[in-house]
């Protein structure tokens, strides 16, 4: 186990854990207080050749599984125990070990079927608008960016766009339209193809 290493959390403290999968790794401080588990651990990426906003992505949704062990829900479900609270260690570094370092090198692009991160981390590429750049979207799926922007301004378009593998609602920042915006801009873009190949007609003629 990566946390039998003889942590006294009782105490607080922190301890870094390097995680790897096929070459892509990160660096990972955990830092505990002196009233832990009252309080949530806490973490921090040191270093990692993942994309910065997909690892950035990882450690608040780390964060936020780590706060809900120590914080009640807003709004508890009825029927559900009085809450209590948990250990956050052990939650918190399964999910960025197991569900992020050691799952995402070897995910799948959820529409091209693809490999989403190339073989070699060297060749990841950090640009935002690059073509295999790795898109992370909430439902946890990912994507190649010029997959997800291809299927983002592609009918249907009802309800909004949603994840070819869970079936959720896509939401991200860098497709912001709603769904009726999406589908004036594809008819906009289809009548202009249209007039633009029956002039290429009129002019083949």
């Amino acid at each position: 186990s990566v946390l039998s290493s003889g942590i006294n959390a009782e105490y607080g403290g922190s301890f870094t854990v390097t995680a790897h999968k096929n070459g892509y790794f990160m660096t990972l401080k955990f830092s505990i207080t002196d009233d832990y588990p009252q309080t949530s651990v806490k973490v921090d990426c040191k270093e990692t050749n993942f994309p910065a906003d997909l690892a950035a992505m990882f450690v608040r949704q780390g964060v936020e599984l780590s706060r809900r062990c120590v914080v009640p829900p807003a709004m508890p479900k009825k029927g559900e125990p009085p809450f209590q609270v948990k250990p956050s260690i052990l939650p918190l570094a399964e999910y960025l070990i197991r569900d992020c370092i050691k799952f995402y090198p070897v995910s799948q692009c959820s529409i091209c079927e693809n490999q989403a991160f190339p073989l070699d981390p060297k060749d990841v590429t950090q640009d935002i608008r690059g073509a295999l750049y790795v898109e992370y979207v909430y439902c946890s799926h990912v994507f190649h960016h010029k997959c997800l922007d291809r299927y983002m301004k592609t009918p249907p378009f009802k309800g909004g766009k949603k994840c070819p593998i869970c079936g959720k609602r896509i939401f991200h920042d860098k497709w912001k339209e709603t769904p009726e915006l999406a589908e004036q801009k594809w008819a906009y873009q289809q009548a202009k193809r249209r007039e633009l190949d029956e002039v290429t007609d009129f002019m083949d003629f």
